[in-house]
C-alpha cells in the first residue's frame, strides 16, 4: 500500500491521528518562566488533553514545536512530576522541535515533515504568528486548529479559508464553550426564546496574567483579541441562521497594564453590536458590560457571566461563574446554572 494509500486509509478508519503542538507556553505546558503556573492551568490545557486522548486510542505521536529548545528539559521534568505522578495511566512523551539547547524560529516546519498527511496541528503561539504557520500546515496537508484569535485581519482570514477549501482540510479556530455541556444546553433553550432582544456578557482575568502575556501583550496582539470572546462566539452560534450583525461598536479604557508593567494595552474593552433578528427584521443587541455592583477596577477576580434576553420572554440568567477570591477558586471552576 502506498503512502497516499495509507494515509487515505487512516482518515476513513478513524485510526490514532499523530498531534503536533505549535508552541510551548502556558496553556500547552503549564510553565511560565520555568516554573509551573499558578493561576488555574497549572498543568496545561493541551498537553494534558493530548495525553489523555492518548490513553483513550485517539491520538498516537505527540509532537510539541517551539522556539528555544533549551525550555524542553524543564517541560519534560514538569509533565513528569506534575502529570504523570499523579494520572498514572497517562504517557507524557513527546517529541519536540527544535533540539535541546538550540533556537530556531521556524521549528514548526521541520515537525510538519515528519507527519504524515492527513494529521493535525494545534496552533497555540503569538497571534501574529498564526497566519504562517497555519497556512504551512494546511499546504503540508494537515488539519489545523488554531487558538483565539484565528488571525487579525480579514484578508489573512479570506486567504486561510481558502487554502483550506482547496486542500480539502478542516481549520478551526478553538471555542472550546461550543464543547462545554452547560453552554450547548444554554444555546438550545436561548434558541426557544423567540428574537433575540439583548445578550449581556463580561469576563474579566487576574491581574497577574498580564505576566503571562507581557512579551506580546500590547505588541503582537491584546486583551481585545481573547478576552470575551468566547461570548462573542457563542451569540454567534445561537443567531446562526436566525440574524445578522449590523453595526459593531468599541470602546477602551487603559492605565492599570500600562503601570504596573509598562505594557500600552487596554485594561478593560466594551463593545456593542447591533443585530437584526430573521426573517421578523427586529433588531437585537449584543454587549460586553460589567454585571451590576462589580468591580472590575479590581482585577483580581476571574469572573464569567452572560445572560439573554428573548422577545416576549422574561430575564434568564444563563450561566455564571461565581466571583469568588482567586486562591479559593477550583481549577474546574465554581459554575452554577439556573433557569427560570
Amino acid at each position: 500500500m502506498g503512502r497516499s494509500d495509507a494515509n487515505r486509509r487512516r482518515e476513513l478508519v478513524g485510526a490514532p491521528m499523530d498531534v503536533l503542538v505549535a508552541g510551548a507556553g502556558e496553556y500547552v505546558t503549564g510553565l511560565v518562566g520555568g516554573t509551573a503556573s499558578t493561576s488555574d492551568k497549572s498543568i496545561g490545557v493541551v498537553g494534558i488533553c493530548l495525553f489523555h486522548l492518548r490513553a483513550r486510542g485517539k491520538v498516537e505521536r505527540i509532537l510539541l514545536a517551539g522556539r528555544d529548545g533549551a525550555r524542553f528539559p524543564g517541560i519534560r521534568r514538569h509533565f513528569a512530576r506534575h502529570i504523570a505522578s499523579i494520572y498514572r495511566n497517562l504517557d507524557v512523551e513527546v517529541e519536540t522541535w527544535p533540539e535541546d539547547g538550540r533556537y530556531r524560529e521556524t521549528a514548526y516546519g521541520k515537525a510538519l515533515a515528519s507527519l504524515a498527511l492527513g494529521s493535525a496541528v494545534i496552533v497555540v503561539t503569538p497571534d501574529d504568528t498564526h497566519f504562517s504557520i497555519a497556512l504551512a500546515a494546511l499546504k503540508a496537508g494537515m488539519h489545523v486548529l488554531v487558538a483565539k484569535p484565528l488571525l487579525k485581519t480579514l484578508s489573512e482570514h479570506r486567504a486561510l479559508l481558502e487554502t483550506a477549501r482547496t486542500r480539502g482540510r478542516l481549520l478551526m479556530q478553538e471555542v472550546h464553550k461550543r464543547f462545554d455541556p452547560i453552554y450547548a444546553d444554554a444555546r438550545d433553550r436561548a434558541r426557544r426564546l423567540g428574537d433575540c432582544s439583548l445578550m449581556n456578557s463580561y469576563m474579566s482575568q487576574p491581574k497577574k496574567q498580564l505576566e503571562t502575556f507581557r512579551a506580546w501583550a500590547g505588541r503582537s496582539s491584546d486583551i481585545s483579541y481573547y478576552l470575551n470572546s468566547h461570548h462573542i462566539d457563542f451569540h454567534v452560534w445561537i443567531m446562526r441562521g436566525r440574524g445578522r450583525p449590523l453595526t459593531v461598536t468599541a470602546m477602551g479604557a487603559d492605565g492599570v497594564a500600562k503601570g504596573a508593567l509598562d505594557i500600552a494595552t487596554e485594561d478593560t474593552i466594551t463593545l456593542s453590536v447591533q443585530w437584526e433578528n430573521l426573517p421578523s427584521r427586529n433588531r437585537g443587541e449584543w454587549a460586553s458590560t460589567p454585571p451590576p455592583g462589580s468591580r472590575p477596577n479590581r482585577m483580581s477576580i476571574p469572573s464569567s457571566v452572560f445572560s439573554i434576553w428573548g422577545i416576549g420572554e422574561r430575564f434568564r440568567w444563563i450561566r455564571r461563574i461565581e466571583a469568588i477570591p482567586w486562591p479559593a477558586m477550583r481549577r474546574d471552576c465554581i459554575a452554577s446554572t439556573r433557569f427560570s
